[in-house]
């Protein structure tokens, strides 16, 4: 099992053990949520999408596009089908701003390298 406790992700993702350092101040509800694999953004690198699992099981299928810049703006564009998106978060080894941006201090590399082979779902508790 994945789970997100004391601002540290743990668990095995497809086959690999994984342990991230959430920088302080990540407020994340408690529930479910579904790590995509990574993107490549141009400005910040690799980003991971969290997604709740009941939206985006609903939903039939979640396409993302990376990070959309437009001036001082920084905008996560993602199309969710159907239902309520709810909650949604861009993890990334750098802070991006804006309130659902999540950095991780130590082992983000190794966050995006279990996440190459598929989707996850971690439990945040």
């Amino acid at each position: 099992m994945i789970s997100i406790n004391g601002g540290v992700l743990r668990g095995i993702i497809n086959g690999m053990f994984v342990t991230c350092y959430l920088k302080s101040g990540a407020d994340i509800p408690k529930g479910s949520y579904k790590l995509l694999p990574a993107v490549k953004d141009p400005v910040y690198g690799e980003v991971v999408m969290m997604l709740p699992v009941a939206s985006s099981d609903k939903s039939g299928g979640v396409s993302h596009e990376g990070i959309k810049h437009e001036g001082v703006q920084y905008l996560y564009d993602q199309k969710v089908r159907m239902g309520d998106p709810g909650q949604r978060f861009v993890l990334s080894a750098k802070w991006i701003p804006g309130k659902n941006s999540i950095a991780i201090h130590s082992g983000f590399s190794d966050l995006v390298e279990s996440l190459v082979k598929g989707e996850a779902v971690v439990e945040v508790g």
